[in-house]
């Protein structure tokens, strides 16, 4: 932890580091070109390893381990089910309590907390700037296959909508529905590592 972390981009992902490498851990590593960056996994629990065995040694220690100059990582632990009803409260809690000793440890100030949590609240706890929700996809469309009712999604993403200064969405659509919504909103939209997958025939 010797280098500075002054101006930390918190990034709640919504992909586990050690699975499939998505477009959270591509905007990571990219975003250290611009500031330090703390990727934290979703929560897991210490069952999460038999469901999803790629993950299993994110469940290690340490829980916060730096990846490489200015990239940092943190794999909050929670009970099992952290996003059902009956636990959410608690798992929340526990993640919120992870994530500012991770802070405190890396010992920078934060310029920005990005989200894709809907069912944990990651803001107010890292001292922020600037809050911003990452919108990736259409958790009411995607409800039957997150499990969870479009209703119970729908109120969560309101109420992150209504919390972040910024919504960065991947789609310009999704961006003109919430500018309609009087939210301030950007267009993010997905790209390629192209250098990367190109040694895709060499794997």
């Amino acid at each position: 932890m010797a280098e500075s972390w002054d101006g930390l981009v918190v990034l709640c992902a919504a992909n586990s580091w050690d699975d499939t490498k998505r477009v959270d851990q591509h905007m990571a590593e990219r975003l250290t070109a611009h500031a330090p960056v703390l990727y934290v996994d979703p929560p897991v629990s210490h069952l999460t390893r038999f469901n999803k065995p790629a993950v299993a040694d994110s469940l290690k220690r340490p829980r916060l381990r730096v990846l490489g100059p200015r990239l940092a990582r943190l794999t909050p632990i929670v009970p099992p089910k952290p996003t059902h009803p009956a636990i959410q409260g608690i798992a929340a809690r526990l993640t919120r309590r992870q994530l500012r000793a991770a802070v405190a440890q890396l010992g920078g100030s934060v310029d920005a907390v990005v989200t894709t949590w809907l069912f944990t609240d990651a803001y107010g706890v890292c001292g922020e700037r600037r809050r911003v929700y990452w919108w990736q996809d259409d958790p009411i469309g995607a409800a039957d296959l997150w499990g969870a009712s479009a209703e119970r999604l729908a109120a969560a993403e309101r109420r992150l909508a209504d919390a972040s200064d910024l919504i960065v969405a991947v789609n310009e659509a999704a961006v003109a529905r919430w500018i309609e919504r009087g939210h301030a909103t950007s267009y993010l939209p997905n790209g390629c590592d192209a250098e990367f997958f190109a040694t895709k025939d060499n794997a």
